[in-house]
């Protein structure tokens, strides 16, 4: 398999929200990474706006839109993703989000690490601040930075977990674990995915490459209703079990209890209640980051 095969082989899913196109990081970095070779990308599109803007001077990669105003969110895109892929005889989805930036070692590590193992799975390691964001460790359905770094390898999915970004799954892996749950639609989809993926397959490949990511910070000055409910109702849907149940409130409700303390306002507890502990219905198309 060549360079330029093992590139068309891959479907590059990027989901952004209010980026334009032309200004989003992952597809400016993936855009120098791949040079010339011919790739397929897929942009989904959770804006508000119509914005099919197509950047110039990268005429080598194929874009394929689609825009969902009612803010679906990440697991519905990578679904679309794959049945897009699926289409196109796609043997790989690469997922990315707006604001990771790629180079041109972590394809070639990609390439090398597929020709010579052909694992389900491979992933990077992921920063965000020079701090290390994936792998993570997880347990009891919750995530925590590790305390050392893994060696590149196989590794199995005991303790540990992924985030979203920059993971590159066959199409084939992809399907059998079911895709991406869509009630799980932003916050936990990466680990709900990965929970069933461990099932299936139970060991991921790291490879031998850093990627950085700009990592949403749990608290932001002034506090985001919309988006603390999405929060909860994310969290909610990835209940599939009494023990998820038990873990996954006090995770959020914990998460509540600060954000209740941080901005001296009942509010983000009476969420909490409403969203995760109720499950009221959520209507997502609203404005949220």
């Amino acid at each position: 398999m060549t360079n330029a095969e093992f590139i068309s082989d891959i479907l590059f899913i990027v989901v952004i929200y209010k980026r334009k196109i032309s200004e989003c990081e992952s597809i400016q970095s993936l855009s120098m990474a791949l040079g010339s070779f011919t790739s397929d990308i897929f942009i989904y599109d959770n804006s508000p706006e119509f914005n099919p803007e197509i950047p110039a001077g990268i005429a080598q990669c194929k874009f394929h839109y689609m825009h969902d105003y009612k803010n679906s969110g990440v697991s519905k895109a990578y679904n679309s993703g794959s049945a897009l892929a699926g289409q196109m005889n796609k043997r790989w989805l690469l997922l990315c989000d707006q604001d990771t930036l790629f180079h041109i070692e972590y394809l070639n590590e990609l390439y090398a690490i597929l020709h010579l193992f052909n694992p389900p799975l491979v992933a990077p390691y992921l920063y965000s601040n020079s701090t290390l964001i994936s792998p993570c460790g997880f347990n009891l359905n919750y995530a925590y930075p590790l305390n050392k770094k893994l060696q590149p390898g196989f590794h199995k999915l005991n303790g540990i977990s992924l985030l979203n970004s920059g993971i590159c799954i066959s199409q084939e892996a992809y399907k059998n674990c079911g895709g991406y749950d869509e009630k799980v639609f932003l916050d936990f989809s990466d680990f709900d995915f990965m929970k069933r993926f461990k099932k299936t397959y139970g060991k991921v490949y790291l490879l031998n490459v850093c990627l950085t990511h700009d990592l949403e910070s749990a608290f932001q000055r002034d506090f985001n209703v919309q988006r603390f409910i999405r929060y909860n109702k994310s969290y909610r849907g990835a209940v599939h079990s009494f023990c998820d149940l038990i873990t996954l409130s006090i995770i959020s409700g914990l998460r509540a209890v600060k954000q209740s303390f941080l901005y001296r306002s009942f509010l983000p507890f009476k969420l909490f209640l409403l969203f995760f502990i109720t499950n009221k219905s959520l209507d997502r198309n609203e404005d949220t980051v």
